[in-house]
């Protein structure tokens, strides 16, 4: 999995239309973990009135490029203020935000989605619809759903619509989640490690055990070291996904950003190896750092 900060536009010409594509799409979350962890104590705090203040109505009613892109700088500085952003979009966006472009992969996402929850959504957008439709006479006593604000009919099947789009990448977090047929069955991924019953700190000890599995098997050559690193990293990708239910939410915001760092490293000595920047042993030996400093993280961890 390529890191979503990988791919911020160096060019701020493209950069607004980059943001608006992820408030639109199903990454937004791990790009907002990602920003905190490459921050650390930088990150800022600035709230979404305080960045966007009065250019806010522009921005719902026509998107990032009409406004500075000193804003969408500013947005990604304090990155929480993105959730918020995402938020008033759904709920308050205008038909721009509706034309914003989304990749092939959320397309289908969106799509997978959709079919899982038709059933649920397509009866209650149409019944909701064809109540708004209805004619009040005076002496009626059913009270009639209208959506309100200036939106009218648009707004509310937009912000139905969006419903449905949030409940697709859930979907599709929760279907990655679930270790695929025929994949890494060691590590995070290791059958049960996620699931089990127990206190915090045995949580997070059963984690560092579980990536202690890494030095079960030593790869002899460079096609063996390639898979070994690529199974580790596909566990680093179920542990992001994962609820963490065992765990209290600032320590699962602390484990998924943790996770985050952990990945790119990993994304590094795989790298280095395919280059041919540095040898089988060389990345052998910072693959085991790595892994040495993820397991005494857990450890340590205060919870």
């Amino acid at each position: 999995m390529t890191l979503v900060t990988f791919q911020i536009p160096e060019d701020s010409q493209q950069l607004a239309t980059w943001l608006e594509q992820q408030l639109v799409g199903c990454d937004l979350r791990e790009l907002v973990i990602e920003l905190k962890a490459i921050l650390g104590p930088s990150v800022g705090t600035e709230s979404l009135a305080d960045i966007c203040g009065p250019r806010l109505p522009d921005i719902l009613s026509r998107g990032l490029n009409a406004v500075p892109v000193e804003l969408s700088r500013r947005l990604l500085k304090s990155p929480q203020a993105l959730f918020d952003l995402q938020e008033l979009i759904f709920i308050e966006g205008e038909a721009y935000w509706e034309s914003v472009s989304r990749s092939a992969e959320h397309e289908q996402v969106i799509e997978q989605g959709f079919q899982q929850l038709q059933p649920q959504t397509s009866a209650t957008l149409v019944s909701q619809v064809a109540g708004n439709e209805k004619s009040q006479t005076p002496d009626s006593q059913q009270t009639q759903i209208k959506p309100s604000g200036s939106q009218g009919r648009r707004g509310f099947v937009w912000a139905t619509l969006s419903a449905a789009v949030v409940a697709a990448c859930l979907f599709l977090a929760v279907s990655l989640w679930q270790p695929a047929a025929g994949g890494p069955t060691w590590g995070f991924d290791r059958p049960g490690v996620l699931t089990a019953q127990m206190t915090p700190r045995e949580y997070l000890d059963t984690l560092a055990t579980a990536a202690s599995d890494w030095f079960k098997k030593r790869p002899v050559d460079q096609p063996a070291l390639e898979k070994r690193l690529t199974e580790f990293r596909h566990g680093c990708d179920t542990l992001i996904a994962a609820e963490h239910r065992q765990l209290k939410e600032q320590d699962r915001d602390w484990l998924r950003e943790r996770c985050t760092v952990w990945a790119g490293k990993i994304d590094g000595h795989l790298a280095d190896l395919k280059s041919g920047k540095k040898n089988l042993e060389q990345v052998q030996s910072d693959a085991d750092a790595t892994i040495n400093a993820l397991m005494k993280a857990l450890k340590s961890r205060v919870v």
